[in-house]
Formats: structure tokens, sequence, C-alpha cells
């Protein structure tokens, strides 16, 4: 019998409206002053984050199998993979993440049964927006990023069902105290495609 996941690292666990404080996304402003403060304190007022949490094992007690990660904007699953002997660690996740939303969308990422002709316009949109205009982004295309829209703020995981991990994120576009996070419901049908 599956227990389910193991508990999350504090440096990856959901925090309200925080981003990805690797600095992954260049394009991604600090939210409010509560994420200031927790990325100035560190993990648990620590310090900064530092190498010394990214080198952390993801999860307690460590794994050494698969994440999987999911977002309800996203026709796909994102799988974190251990590239250290001693499990996962809190830097796999980030730099999966990274990477997995840095990676040029495929036919099947934007032509699938799951997205309608107003979610391509919607992810177009966001393209555009990211673009603004630079021509060297713009022959870049359409980057997986571009799902998420305006929810670009990174608030961490949350357990999800069936071994899974909820990717959270916020609107970065609207101000303190209007901000809401968006939440979305996982279906069997959503875990169709994966990466």
């Amino acid at each position: 019998m599956h227990a389910g996941p193991p508990p999350l690292n504090p440096s990856v666990q959901e925090r309200a409206a925080t981003e990805l404080e690797a600095g992954l996304f260049a394009s991604v402003r600090v939210v409010d002053e509560e994420t200031v403060g927790w990325a100035q304190g560190g993990l648990n007022g620590n310090g900064p984050i530092n190498h010394l949490h990214l080198v952390q094992a993801a999860t307690v007690p460590p794994t050494h199998e698969y994440l999987y990660i999911w977002n309800h904007r996203f026709p796909w699953i994102i799988t974190v993979r251990s590239t250290h002997s001693n499990g996962i660690l809190v830097s796999d996740v980030l730099g999966t993440i990274y990477t997995d939303l840095m990676t040029p969308i495929t036919s099947r990422d934007y032509y699938n049964v799951d997205m309608t002709a107003e979610d391509r316009e919607r992810v177009e949109a966001a393209y555009k927006r990211r673009c603004n205009g630079d021509v060297g982004l713009l022959k870049r295309g359409i980057l997986r990023v571009d799902f998420l829209g305006e929810y670009v703020g990174f608030t961490g995981l949350v357990r999800s069902w069936n071994g899974m991990w909820e990717m959270r994120t916020v609107d970065v576009t609207v101000r303190d105290g209007e901000r809401e996070e968006e939440a979305g419901s996982l279906e069997s049908s959503d875990l169709s495609a994966s990466t």
C-alpha cells in the first residue's frame, strides 16, 4: 500500500504569494513585502536563499524516484528526476520547472483536445506580452511558460492526489490585496499528456 508522497522541503512548499526565489524567471518580480522578507530572511529565517538550500533533499525522507508536477493550465505533466545519488534535491525541482517552462511548445502542446481556440488566444497573448516586441524572443516562439499567462508568480507545490504535486502560481500583474491564487481541479483526463 502506497502511503503517498513524502513531505516537501520548506524550499518548495507553497507559500503565500511567493515567487521562484532562485531567480529562475527573469520576468517575474517580487510580489509583495512578505515575499521580500522571506527571500531576504531565507528558509525559516536562516539568511538569504543560497547554494546550501538548493542542495537539500526536496522531500523528507528523500525520494530517489520521481516527482510529478501538474498545473491545470498545462496539457502536460512535469517529471522531476534526481540528478544526484542522494535523491531529488530542491535544485532538481526548481531546475526542472525552469527548464520545462523555457521549452518551446510543440504542436501537441498547442493543438490537443483540452485546448480551445480561446485557450490558444490566451497563450498567444501571453507570448506577445512576455516578448514585448523583442525580436530575439519573438523568434524563439511560444514557450511553455506562456501557458501560465499572468500567473507566473510561483507560490510552491502542494500535495495532490495519486502521488502528484500541484504547482501553485499567482497573477503578478494585480496589486497587493487584490491577488487571488488560481487553483484548478485535476481530473483523470488531465493526466493524458506527460513530458
